[in-house]
């Protein structure tokens, strides 16, 4: 019980004014959005043709555009619609969260299921 009353009174205080955003999500990649990016960032979305016909001459980045279900450059990710557990995946890695080997584990346990996970193990 004194454990978890120091836990608490800590995230109270010790933390109170240590901000830092690790991810940020951003539902719609318009002009706005793009000029966060570097210059040539990679990226990808849910289509390359709805980009450009939401976005219409705002969008531009059609030459960096990557058809997968995620994208890392310049340490910043991408992912269309289907694909949460793979964006997690590459926050994950770069945060350095644990190693990758471990951040695999986790990946496949929430992407295959824990009976799958287990069946390749045997």
């Amino acid at each position: 019980m004194q454990h978890r009353m120091s836990q608490k009174e800590g995230r109270g205080k010790l933390f109170e004014s240590y901000k830092i955003t690790v991810c940020s999500a951003i539902r719609e990649y318009s002009d706005v959005d793009r000029k966060q990016a570097p210059s040539g960032s990679k990226h990808t979305s849910n289509d390359l043709s709805d980009l450009k016909s939401y976005a219409k001459d705002a969008y531009t980045g059609a030459e960096c555009y990557i058809a997968r279900n995620v994208v890392s450059d310049h340490n910043i990710v991408t992912a269309n619609g289907t694909a949460p557990i793979d964006f997690a995946r590459e926050i994950l890695r770069i945060l350095h969260a644990a190693p990758d080997e471990t951040i695999e584990e986790w990946f496949l346990f929430h992407r295959l299921g824990c009976y799958a996970v287990r069946e390749a193990q045997y």
